[in-house]
Formats: C-alpha cells, sequence, structure tokens
C-alpha cells in the first residue's frame, strides 16, 4: 500500500513538472514529442533488462526444482526399482523350482500311469474285438 501511495505521489509530482515547464519554459509540441520518444525508449531498455533478470531467475528456479526432483527420484524410486529387480528374481526362481517339481511329477507319475492305462485300453479293445468276431461268428445268418 506504501508503495501505491508513492507511485501517486510522484506522478502527480511528475505531472506538476511538466505543466509547469510547459507554461512557464515555452516548451514546443515537437520538444514534448521528443522527450515523450526518449522516455518511452529508456522505460522499454529498463523494461527489456527487467525481463531478461526475471527470465534468468524461472530459469535458475526451474533448474534447482529439476535437480531437487531428480534427487527425490534418485532417494525414493531408484530403490524401489532395485526391490523389484530382487522380486522378479524371486519369482523366476519359484517358477524354475514348480517346473522342476512338475516335470519330476510326469515322468515319475503321470507317464507311467499313462502308459499302463493305454496299455490296459488296448488289451481290453483287443478282448472286445477278439469276442465280438467270435460272437458274430456263431450267431445264425450272419
Amino acid at each position: 500500500m506504501r508503495y501505491v501511495v508513492l507511485f501517486l505521489l510522484l506522478s502527480v509530482l511528475a505531472l506538476a513538472g511538466f505543466v509547469a515547464g510547459i507554461i512557464y519554459l515555452d516548451i514546443t509540441m515537437e520538444q514534448i514529442r521528443d522527450g515523450v520518444i526518449i522516455a518511452y525508449g529508456l522505460l522499454g531498455a529498463i523494461f527489456f533488462f527487467v525481463g531478461i533478470l526475471v527470465l534468468l531467475g524461472v530459469f535458475l528456479a526451474l533448474r534447482a526444482a529439476s535437480d531437487a526432483t531428480g534427487d527425490i527420484f534418485n532417494e525414493s524410486v531408484r530403490p524401489v526399482t532395485n526391490d523389484a529387480r530382487e522380486m522378479v528374481g524371486e519369482a523366476r526362481e519359484m517358477v524354475r523350482t514348480a517346473r522342476t517339481g512338475v516335470e519330476f511329477v510326469t515322468d515319475n507319475a503321470v507317464s507311467p500311469v499313462i502308459r499302463a492305462v493305454a496299455v490296459a485300453r488296448g488289451v481290453r479293445r483287443g478282448l472286445e474285438s477278439m469276442v465280438g468276431a467270435g460272437a458274430r461268428r456263431g450267431r445264425p445268418g450272419g
């Protein structure tokens, strides 16, 4: 609030000085035009340099924020990534163990049972075909 009041006061004083200069110093319109052009050029240069300083400050702030987030990433996400790799390795080992167990059971229990069932079915079909052939021969009109 103080700065606003100070700015208004300085503006009023500048306007009063301008009016007094026109009245008492006999300033022409060409001189006023030249003064406005010079003031506009000076203000443009001041705002240009202020803009450069603001952009430099924003750039440095973004760079610091980027470095801070990089540190946070390295501290929080990388250990999680390493833990995930360890978990994947453990899961692969579990799958390998399960596969080995399934192969063992298949080789030592399931395959012999399948072979025995296949042999039993083959014997049964063979007997059925022999019994069926004899029954067909003994049937009258066959």
